[in-house]
């Protein structure tokens, strides 16, 4: 009974089961160990490897648990020592606590930034909202009529009580009809804003011609209506424009009905009747008439006394000297031109003496300005 019990095998101990680390002698030692020559046990455990270039992973002594780094021995064998602290040179870089703290100081700059820009875009919103609440206005008009006084307060009202319309009226000067952009401003307490009106430009009035109704000329005399014409508009130099029904035919004399007839740049349209006489004067009657004609043209009125004195300086008196108003002298030409002359007192008073002294009760078509 006894021998018996000396050749059962006992079970295997529990490293069988849990690896355990041993001393670092370069040796790795398991439940299942493997001898020196890669020979198996008989009893199914493992040898360890030894020798030169061997791989240890073994625990450290003394119950330690570290495990070391593999390195090259001098020999030419790696080792793992114990121990997971990095060397000393690693120095300069950053370690982990504080790459968490920059990324956190990042993430902290990014979020102020954030909220910076969000608040502004807010407070342009908010501007934006009651700008356009209590600075909004409404159009009244779009037609400014030419020549007329501007005010913007007759083609835009603000929708708020409170706010006022404002412009510079320099700004706006138009000369010509056309379609035209005018700045102004509303205002509100604190808040003001710039905008724009598109007006349209017309031209309502019509153009008046100025002259007169009855004009005298003479036989074969050449006829320049812008001599005793003018034109009044809004359009500037409009007096070119004025145009005549019929050809003023000079050969005889005779009275000739015409119309003339202007049309501004809004087709604003008149015309005027008038009546051309032609006169066969000669020699005093001629050249009073003529003088009394220049007379009118240059002073824009006509003349007040009942007649003219008329004097020939030459023989032949291809020239006259006419006096007007006992003052003005007029030089008058055969060729039924006229010009003022200068002051000249001796001459007025031989003219007086010397001359002759012509009735203008026949020349009423001549003293044409009533």
């Amino acid at each position: 009974m006894g021998e018996e019990n000396k050749n059962v095998k006992k079970p295997a101990v529990s490293n069988a089961v849990v690896k355990k680390k041993t001393a670092g002698t370069g040796t790795k030692s398991t439940g299942s160990t493997r001898p020196g020559n890669g020979t198996k046990s008989a009893g199914g455990t493992h040898t360890n490897k030894t020798g030169s270039g061997a791989k240890n992973s073994a625990a450290g002594s003394n119950g330690g648990s570290a495990r070391n780094t593999s390195a090259h021995s001098g020999n030419g064998t790696k080792s793992a020592n114990t121990g997971s602290v990095r060397s000393n040179n690693t120095s300069g870089r950053k370690t982990q606590p504080q790459k968490r703290r920059r990324r956190r100081i990042t993430a902290n700059q990014f979020t102020l930034l954030l909220a910076v820009v969000v608040g502004i875009i807010l407070l342009f919103m908010v501007n934006g909202i009651m700008r356009g609440r209590y600075l909004k206005v409404k159009q009244i008009s779009s037609e400014y009529v030419l020549g007329s006084k501007f005010d913007i307060t007759a083609y835009v009202e603000p929708v708020n009580s409170k706010a006022v319309v404002t412009c510079d009226t320099a700004d706006f000067a138009p000369e010509k009809i056309g379609s035209y952009k005018v700045s102004y401003i509303v205002k509100c307490g604190k808040l003001k804003k710039k905008k724009k009106l598109t007006l349209e430009v017309v031209d309502r009035d019509f153009p008046e011609i100025i002259g007169p109704d009855n004009l005298g000329v003479f036989v074969n005399e050449q006829v320049d209506l812008l001599d005793y014409y003018s034109v009044e508009d809004s359009q500037p130099d409009l007096t070119n424009e004025l145009t005549i029904n019929r050809q003023i035919d000079t050969t005889k004399t005779g009275d000739l009905d015409c119309t003339l007839r202007v049309t501004d740049w809004s087709n604003n349209s008149s015309s005027k009747d008038i009546t051309v006489t032609v006169y066969g004067f000669e020699g005093d009657m001629k050249n009073a008439a003529l003088a009394i004609r220049a007379y009118n043209r240059d002073k824009g009125y006509a003349v007040s006394d009942n007649g003219v004195y008329v004097y020939y300086p030459d023989k032949d008196k291809k020239t006259a000297n006419v006096l007007i108003n006992n003052s003005i002298l007029y030089e008058v030409s055969d060729d039924c031109s006229s010009k003022e002359m200068d002051e000249n007192d001796e001459l007025v008073q031989t003219i007086i003496n010397e001359g002759t002294w012509i009735s203008i009760d026949n020349l009423g078509d001549f003293n044409y300005l009533k």
